[in-house]
C-alpha cells in the first residue's frame, strides 16, 4: 500500500475525503506486484474525484482474461493496461506500442528512437520542423518514463529501455489482446540463423528480427 500510495502522490490522496477508502480497492486489485502498484498508481495520481476511482475499480475488477493464459497471468495484463489506455491520444500509444520491436533488456537511444518515430509518421503533426518534432518525442519519452511505461538506463540523459514484463504487455495490446497475434512479428534477439517463414511477414504489420544472426532469406519476402 505504501508503495501505491507513494506513486498516486498527496495531491489526489487529499483531493476528497473518499479517495483513501477507494485507493485500498485499487490497490488490492493489483494483488501485490510491485509493478502493477506503481504503473496504476503512477496512472490514478491525476484522478482527483471519486467517480473516476469508482471507475478504475470496476474496469479492474471486472475486466475477464482471455481464455489463454501466457507466462504472466493475462488478468495481470489487464490490471497494467490501465495505465496504456490512460496515455490519452494514438501517438502517444503508437510511440510506445512501437518500443516492444526492441529485445528484452535493450538500451533504446532516444535520439535514433525519436527518428524512428519520425520515420513511422508518429510525429507527423510537427514534420515541418525537425526541431520541434524532436522536441515532442522527447516529451512523449517523459509521459511514457512518468506512467512507468518506459525506464532509465545507466546513462540516463541517452538512453531508455522497457521492462520485461511491460514488454510482454507492450506486444499483448498489439497483437490486441490475443485477438490477432500475427499483427507484430517480434523475434528480436532471440539468437535465430534462419529467419521466419516469409508468409507470416505477409500477415504483419510489423516484423523485427533484429540482434539475430540470419544470414541470408532464402524466400523473396
Amino acid at each position: 500500500m505504501n508503495l501505491f500510495l507513494r506513486n498516486v502522490g498527496e495531491e489526489a490522496m487529499k483531493s476528497h475525503p473518499e479517495i483513501p477508502i477507494l485507493a485500498n480497492s485499487v490497490a488490492k486489485e493489483c494483488k501485490g506486484l510491485p509493478l502493477a502498484l506503481i504503473t496504476i498508481g503512477r496512472a490514478m495520481a491525476c484522478k482527483k474525484t471519486p467517480q473516476e476511482w469508482k471507475h478504475a475499480i470496476s474496469v479492474l475488477s471486472t475486466s475477464k482474461p482471455p481464455s489463454e493464459i501466457s507466462g504472466m497471468n493475462d488478468k495481470m495484463l489487464l490490471r497494467l493496461k490501465f495505465s496504456y489506455d490512460n496515455l490519452g491520444g494514438d501517438t502517444i500509444k503508437s510511440c510506445f506500442l512501437y518500443c516492444a520491436l526492441f529485445p528484452e533488456d535493450y538500451s533504446i537511444i532516444k535520439e535514433q528512437l525519436i527518428d524512428y518515430w519520425i520515420g513511422e509518421g508518429f510525429l507527423d503533426e510537427w514534420d515541418d520542423d525537425l526541431d520541434t518534432a524532436h522536441n515532442k518525442g522527447h516529451d512523449i519519452i517523459g509521459r511514457l518514463k512518468a506512467a512507468c511505461l518506459l525506464e532509465s538506463r545507466s546513462d540516463e540523459e541517452r538512453e531508455v529501455k522497457l521492462h520485461d514484463v511491460i514488454r510482454d504487455l507492450a506486444l499483448w495490446i498489439a497483437s490486441e489482446c490475443r485477438k490477432n497475434k500475427k499483427r507484430f512479428l517480434v523475434r528480436a534477439g532471440m539468437g535465430l540463423k534462419h529467419a521466419p517463414e516469409v508468409e507470416r511477414w505477409k500477415e504483419a504489420e510489423r516484423t523485427s528480427l533484429m540482434n539475430n544472426g540470419i544470414k541470408e532469406v532464402t524466400e523473396t519476402p
